[in-house]
């Protein structure tokens, strides 16, 4: 174990996806917590990095992911070297690995922190035990929430898990709340019931006609509730125009494509409710305690990443197959045997009037 009192500088790596950015941020408030007078920094890739803008409680240093894959080898090899050295500048006392995976246990000892630590070998991929200088007590598999399990490296340091009534704490500016009421208001809804339609792999997403049959349903119970999609790419747009087709006119609204990050992050915070599938949505409404219903498909079990807060659940279809951790499936009946009136069950159960 490492005494966590006497580190002054570390360094967290946790470079993506952005959901799982997010569900590190209640181990970071607990080190702070435990350990006011460390200074913290963040290696994260460039996309996750709008999420945590403002924050300036943490050093966030970007991992330029995409430019090193769009530049020719030589470049790529000067800019890691002058990521080395802007690293090794810092000092750290301790590089910490959350994601547990080669590449991310690479950039840990390629920071020049005088240690590495991770988790088990159990609970890591790719080899990246290799990197560690030591590592925590393996965890069973398939049984921890991850905020939970990346929060074991507060033990591990010698401290406490602390009670926290914002173990999040996100950080917005007076222009982005101004921004997202005025956004709310052009809608003409109030407090809405979220439907995220987006994730970023196939075996994430729920029909458009799921979605759509589903939309109808709350309508009928609630007539006088405000729906709104969100989402973001080409995929999520294919999927609302989908589901605007087969639905009356202003039955929902739709702010795909209509929003940043950061955006989505206040939209989520200022729901009545959501329901998303194993997304960046998800878990920002773990973040903001938004009463949630999870849909999951086979790329995680709803134990690892449900929405966090009691008793708002995850649902899934447990197949023979059952968690594949595919990107892409070729029957995609995990998801499909989740069905409308289940998700709506849920909804009305834990739906605030």
């Amino acid at each position: 174990m490492i005494d966590g009192k006497k580190l002054q500088r570390i360094l967290i790596l946790r470079l993506g996806a952005i959901g799982d950015v997010v569900q590190t941020l209640p181990t970071v408030r607990q080190l702070q917590a435990n350990f006011p007078n460390l200074e913290i920094s963040w290696l994260l890739e460039q996309k996750s990095r709008p999420i945590l803008d403002y924050d300036k409680t943490i050093n966030l240093i970007e991992f330029p992911k995409e430019e090193l894959k769009s530049v020719n080898p030589a470049r790529a090899m000067w800019r890691m070297l002058k990521i080395r050295k802007q690293l090794k500048s810092q000092n750290f006392d301790l590089a910490i690995d959350l994601q547990g995976l080669f590449k991310s246990g690479f950039l840990a000892k390629f920071s020049g922190a005088k240690q590495v630590i991770g988790f088990h070998p159990q609970n890591t991929r790719e080899g990246n035990q290799i990197f560690l200088d030591s590592y925590m007590s393996a965890i069973p598999k398939q049984t921890m929430h991850c905020i939970d399990l990346y929060q074991q490296v507060v033990r591990f340091l010698g401290g406490q898990i602390q009670p926290m009534d914002d173990p999040f704490q996100f950080y917005f500016e007076d222009h982005e709340l101004s921004s997202v009421r005025t956004l709310l208001h052009r809608f003409r809804v109030k407090r809405p019931i979220l439907l995220n339609l987006g994730a970023s792999k196939a075996t994430k997403r729920w029909p458009a006609q799921y979605f759509a049959k589903l939309i109808l349903m709350i309508r009928e119970a609630y007539p006088k509730a405000h729906i709104l999609m969100t989402g973001a790419g080409k995929m999520d747009e294919d999927t609302e125009l989908e589901i605007l087709k087969s639905l009356p006119p202003g039955t929902c609204a739709s702010a795909v494509n209509k929003t940043s990050l950061r955006e989505l992050a206040l939209l989520v915070k200022n729901a009545s409710f959501l329901i998303s599938g194993d997304s960046l949505a998800l878990h920002l409404g773990s973040a903001f305690k938004i009463p949630s219903v999870g849909i999951f498909g086979g790329s995680a079990l709803p134990v690892e990443t449900k929405p966090y807060w009691e008793p708002y659940p995850g649902l899934s279809n447990p197949l023979p197959c059952y968690p594949c951790r595919k990107r892409t499936c070729s029957h995609h009946s995990c998801m499909t045997g989740i069905l409308p009136h289940q998700v709506f069950r849920e909804f009305q159960t834990y739906f605030q009037k």
